[in-house]
């Protein structure tokens, strides 16, 4: 059973900002991130408050993200080939594992480019045999919902990002069988509420915007949390464009004022140590900062 006082992401009142946190701190979310043209080491900070990067905007940023780079490159490829001989080819990924841990990371990082993402969170609850778009819940699929999401993409758009994207994430019931066969019936579950919900997505952006549109949804086996024991079922129905506000004077000069107040909010965090450096803008303690997290409201 799961443990006291922890529920699935089908249970969680929370459960759009827990799918997030465990996307990101588990690293489960490595091939997403991926597609937004991020490489294997970055950085995130998690409901970034926009007014912490301009007067002009307000609300949140349910994902902001970057990469991560080497203070020192030519250490990180001096360190791997001594690994490699020692070590009968040691992996790039243990070396750079081992280097970061070290103290190896450029901080505060380069903000050349950072991606943004709007996160929606529907659910399949209770689990029935049949799972339909009237099977699941908090869809936000009527037209004012509709048109809530489109402009709030088009508010990250406008703040100046490289690329912006929608995620919309689906929670799944818990499910089990014998052996393995929970885990093929948790991911046979995420990937039937994710087409039942097909009809929903497509109509989510207009079809002449830059930002992309990802699709995860998420299954869970008995006996454990999703953090531990989940099934991911990704697609990608729109990839992710270079926004073109930034070829014009003023997305130019926003941009320039994002950067600016962004640096200054990374600069004041600590140095990450891992590979994946994961902050939170927490509404509880009203600042940002980096595991322990506060508990979660």
């Amino acid at each position: 059973m799961p443990p006291e006082n922890s529920r699935y992401l089908v249970e969680d009142r929370v459960r759009e900002h827990r799918a997030m946190r465990m996307l990101v701190e588990d690293e489960l979310g490595e091939r997403l991130f991926a597609r937004l043209g991020l490489n294997e080491a970055c950085w995130f900070v998690l409901r970034m408050q926009m007014r912490r990067l301009s007067a002009s905007f307000e609300g949140d940023i349910d994902l902001l993200a970057g990469k991560l780079e080497w203070a020192q490159p030519e250490e990180f490829q001096a360190r791997w080939e001594e690994d490699s001989r020692k070590h009968n080819r040691r992996s790039a990924e243990l070396t750079a594992r081992t280097l970061a841990y070290e103290g190896g990371i450029k901080w505060p990082p380069s903000t050349d480019y950072v991606v943004a993402v709007e996160a929606k969170c529907a659910y399949q609850y209770p689990c029935t045999a049949v799972v339909s778009p009237e099977t699941l819940k908090s869809t936000k699929s009527s037209p004012q919902n509709t048109k809530r999401i489109r402009q709030g993409v088009e508010r990250l758009s406008k703040m100046g990002f490289n690329r912006v994207a929608l995620l919309d994430l689906i929670a799944n019931p818990p499910v089990g069988g014998p052996g393995s066969e929970s885990w093929f019936n948790a991911s046979t579950a995420a990937g039937l509420s994710s087409e039942a919900m097909d009809s929903v997505l497509r109509e989510r952006l207009p079809s002449e915007t830059s930002a992309g549109h990802l699709v995860l949804s998420i299954g869970a086996v008995e006996s454990g949390l999703e953090e531990h024991r989940g099934a991911l079922s990704l697609r990608m129905l729109r990839g992710t464009l270079d926004n073109p506000r930034l070829n014009t004077p003023e997305g130019l000069a926003r941009r320039k004022e994002i950067e600016s107040n962004l640096l200054k909010v990374l600069a004041y965090l600590p140095q990450p140590k891992y590979l994946f450096a994961v902050f939170d803008d927490c509404p509880k303690c009203g600042s940002v900062h980096p595991p322990p997290f506060c508990d979660m409201c």
